[in-house]
């Protein structure tokens, strides 16, 4: 599943949650401001393996998916959230994807990890659109999560390691380890009181957070999260305000 911040029509900031149902198929669930489901599910048709969403630079939301080809595809929607057009191929054949919004007016960011191992980012521009093709950011890796034009990923020695990017999406610097602490799965996040917090999955099954400054430099060391134990998959949203686990 994959949760979705973006700005409507009203100027309000929403949420949609995309899943993919036991056909493959992705579906689009809205909300209210409260955070109260608004009607049913909508089928936006594609068989898919993987998603993650976003939003443009203007606040309208992303979905990025991985086709049953392995091929990425983006989805645009309207200020009130509704699917509009059609999937539209950004073609690389890829084995996972992560997004990072373009809120705030800057541009959205797609980073995948290609069929060599190996981390791709796609530039956009504020609507959305693709500019260029795909960027080699060079680093066999394992996972990957991003956030607010910072790039997570575990690389193949069980380190995090973060990659920053500027308003553009263009890489800056190089990969910066989180050490300390070596991990399975990873989830980066918004947080309340930081710019960024990266729940991790220490390969002691034990779920930890790391919070990360405005500069994307690593704050303090990991912590861990001691309300639940022996996890192996792990998805953060809004700042850990909302933390799901599967065990």
């Amino acid at each position: 599943m994959s949760v979705g911040y973006y700005t409507g029509a009203d100027r309000q900031p929403r949420q949609e949650l995309f899943v993919i149902g036991a056909d493959n198929q992705v579906y689009l669930h809205q909300f209210d401001l409260n955070g109260n489901p608004v009607g049913d599910y909508i089928l936006i048709p594609n068989g898919v393996k993987a998603i993650s969403s976003a939003a443009d630079g203007t606040g309208k939301p992303l979905l990025f998916v991985i086709g049953t080809d392995d091929q990425v595809y983006l989805h645009k929607f309207d200020t009130n959230g509704m699917p509009l057009g059609s999937y539209m191929l950004i073609p690389n054949p890829v084995k996972a994807i992560s997004t990072s919004s373009g809120m705030g007016y800057t541009n959205p960011g797609l980073f995948v990890i290609g069929t060599d191992n190996q981390v791709y980012a796609h530039r956009f521009d504020l609507s959305g659109n693709p500019v260029g093709g795909y960027i080699p950011i060079p680093n066999p890796v394992k996972a990957i999560s991003a956030v607010n034009n910072l790039l997570f990923v575990i690389g193949t020695d069980n380190l995090v390691y973060v990659h920053k990017f500027d308003a553009t999406g263009n890489p800056s610097g190089g990969y910066v380890p989180l050490p300390g602490r070596t991990v399975t799965a990873l989830r980066a996040s918004p947080a309340p009181y930081s710019p960024a917090e990266v729940f991790a999955i220490g390969t002691d099954r034990q779920l930890y957070v790391h919070e990360i400054d405005a500069h994307g430099n690593p704050i303090n060391n990991y912590l861990a999260a001691h309300v639940i134990e022996d996890v192996p998959w792990v998805n953060a949203i809004g700042g850990g305000l909302i933390l799901v686990v599967i065990n």
